[in-house]
């Protein structure tokens, strides 16, 4: 996953959206539409971390940016940001969902990277984008 680009996008189109409901939705349609946008991942291991530092700090700060508003927006914000999300912690990251017909559709469509210190990563990204949106 790519923060900058779904988590970000989710958010926008959160608070663009009426209600949480449209707001996840939106947020699940949002994260397909940006995977047609081909990913770049670095081949090394220790590019691609730098690049995913990079990638964590420009979605909170985007996130921040989107972030002034009203209470109702930041709630629209955390569905469209859920919905964003959940795309890849649930297809990439649940082995279940993973190997299912939509899952292997999902990643071919779009290589993910699958290391269990990714994954990790991208859900304590989720939480803190989760709190800052919560919080501020």
């Amino acid at each position: 996953m790519m923060q900058i680009s779904h988590f970000s996008s989710g958010a926008l189109v959160g608070r663009l959206s009426p209600n949480p409901a449209v707001a996840f939705a939106a947020g699940v349609v949002s994260h397909f539409v940006i995977d047609k946008i081909p990913h770049y991942w670095p081949a090394s291991t220790k590019a691609k971390w730098i690049f995913t530092i990079i990638d964590y700090a420009v979605a909170i700060v985007m996130i921040g940016v989107l972030l002034v508003g009203s209470k109702a927006d930041r709630t629209n914000m955390l569905w469209g940001f859920a919905g964003s999300a959940s795309v890849d912690i649930l297809l990439v990251g649940v082995p279940f969902l993973h190997k299912t017909r939509f899952g292997q559709w999902h990643t071919n469509r779009q290589p993910h990277r699958t290391e269990i210190a990714f994954l990790a990563t991208d859900l304590l990204m989720a939480a803190v984008c989760f709190t800052l949106v919560r919080v501020i």
